[in-house]
């Protein structure tokens, strides 16, 4: 009881254990009695597979969350891919003096309140 004070997950982690160790005697059992295992021993081996089959299907049929990256710090690039931006500059602005040949008109004066 005090054990179940302290961690209360203690509780499920010990009916775990007896189920595992309940678990693991019927195998023992029947691999013991191979020669002609009784009912019932089958019975509970089948049921046991059967349970096995259907969590490992759901399991499968799960879909998996996508991890999203963290967006705390923004990555920096390395030193030598950061140069190759700065010399392909000049050239995207050179690129663009062409596409501004219309002049651009003053745009209008605002008239004052009356």
């Amino acid at each position: 009881r005090a054990m179940l004070k302290l961690n209360p997950f203690a509780a499920v982690m010990k009916r775990k254990a007896i189920l595992t160790a309940q678990k693991t005697q019927y195998v023992k059992q029947l691999e013991a009695e191979k020669g002609k295992p009784s009912p019932q021993l089958t019975y509970k081996a089948r049921m046991l597979r059967i349970r096995a089959a259907q969590i490992k299907k759901a399991m499968a049929a799960k879909p998996k969350k996508a991890k999203k990256p963290k967006t705390d710090k923004p990555k920096e690039a390395p030193a030598p891919k950061k140069a190759a931006p700065a010399a392909k500059a000049p050239a995207k602005a050179a690129a663009k003096k062409p596409k501004t040949d219309k002049p651009k008109e003053a745009p209008a004066p605002k008239k004052a309140a009356p």
